[in-house]
């Protein structure tokens, strides 16, 4: 089953994660009210809240820092991120 999402963020990350990802996923840059997934890239509370508002049955991915401090994955993730994943 395809699987798209779309990448909010730091262009160059979106496209080094486009190759990353699993085969059947595919990746959109455009209105994210299609998707299967939002994936924000270094995002902090307030867009994570935002974009939660706004797409609230919409699974949401935060891509911190590889050293983020652990307050900012926990904020992320009580701004109403699904998943929070460390880049590197």
């Amino acid at each position: 089953m395809t699987r798209i999402v779309t990448v909010d963020g730091n262009p160059e990350i979106a496209s080094s994660l486009a190759d990353v990802l699993p085969r059947q996923w595919r990746m959109r840059t455009d209105d994210p009210k299609w998707v299967d997934a939002i994936v924000l890239v270094r995002p902090d509370r307030g867009r994570v809240r935002r974009t939660r508002a706004e797409y609230p049955d919409t699974p949401i991915l935060a891509l911190v820092d590889h050293d983020a401090p652990v307050a900012e994955v926990v904020a992320v993730l009580e701004a109403g991120a699904d998943a929070c994943v460390r880049d590197g």
